[in-house]
């Protein structure tokens, strides 16, 4: 089973509660790759490359913080070919400028000018919220 429920700027929801495990054939493996927003399992726990696996009732859990640590080329390779023509706007340009020409990019941003615009990290964090300027 993988659980990766990511819902940006907030923890994941718990999918799995331990209750359940009981009810699952021994060596079944799950693996929680939102473990870095405090996992959607209720018996996962934060693992090491250097010792990535343990088992609860028999049902082995695999939740790696930083999963891509594990292949280091790729794991870098993947997330800046994907945010570099982001960076290359703003370089080009500004943030807001950028922003006010890409959406995506308009829904990326979660702190401007040193205030949280992004509703659900403000919750996640209890900061203030501050709606983005227009």
């Amino acid at each position: 089973m993988i659980g990766a429920v990511p819902i940006p700027g907030a923890s994941a929801p718990k999918r799995l509660k331990k209750k359940y495990l009981k009810e699952m054939k021994p060596g079944l493996v799950v693996v929680d790759a939102a473990i870095d927003q405090g996992d959607c399992f209720g018996t996962s726990r934060a693992a090491y490359h250097h010792e990535p696996a343990y088992a609860i009732d028999g049902v082995v859990h695999y939740c790696i913080g930083n999963m891509p640590g594990a292949i280091p080329r790729t794991g870098t390779l993947a997330p800046t070919n994907a945010t570099l023509p982001y960076g290359l706007r703003i370089a080009d340009t500004s943030l807001r400028e950028a922003a006010s020409r890409d959406e995506g990019l308009k829904r990326g941003i979660n702190i401007e000018s040193g205030k949280c615009i992004f509703d659900k990290v403000a919750e996640r964090f209890g900061l203030p919220y501050h709606p983005a300027p227009q």
